[in-house]
């Protein structure tokens, strides 16, 4: 049986609501080491999704630098600076083409949906790149090629 998004996503990923602030968005970022964070609206569905790079954007200036003033994330809302556009991936949906369509997409985290578009999961490429180390490893244990400890990050 082919395994599913739901075997690798990381489950009720942290969110915020499309009224909070971009500085809220920064700071989950921050303090979970997490580049993405879903939008969702009061029902759990999804909304749309922000980047590190949507932060980014936001914290520039007309002049295209980063302010160190007034924290200009404080104006901004999830709302403004989100991805609405962004369709969540279906819990059953097999890892396989949930890795074809990050690659198609050229999105690095793809939000994992129910039947309702209630998130329940995130998928990211670090979650693949941690399948694809698993791999390799065990490859070079079978091969006895493994002479270094994994790295453990």
């Amino acid at each position: 049986m082919a395994r599913t998004v739901v075997d690798l996503m990381t489950h009720h990923p942290r969110t915020v609501t499309p009224s909070a602030t971009a500085a809220e968005v920064r700071a989950i970022m921050h303090t979970l080491r997490v580049r993405h964070v879903p939008v969702v609206d009061a029902s759990g569905r999804l909304a749309g999704m922000i980047s590190m790079s949507d932060v980014l954007t936001a914290m520039q200036g007309d002049g295209g630098e980063i302010q160190r003033d007034d924290d200009p994330l404080d104006q901004v809302t999830a709302a403004e600076i989100m991805n609405p556009v962004v369709q969540g991936v279906p819990q059953w949906t097999s890892l396989l083409q949930a890795a074809r369509n990050l690659e198609a997409s050229k999105r690095s985290a793809l939000p994992i949906v129910d039947e309702k578009s209630v998130l329940v999961g995130i998928l990211t490429e670090s979650d693949f790149l941690k399948v694809v180390i698993h791999m390799l490893e065990e490859e070079a244990v079978a091969a006895d090629e493994l002479t270094i400890p994994p790295y453990v990050g």
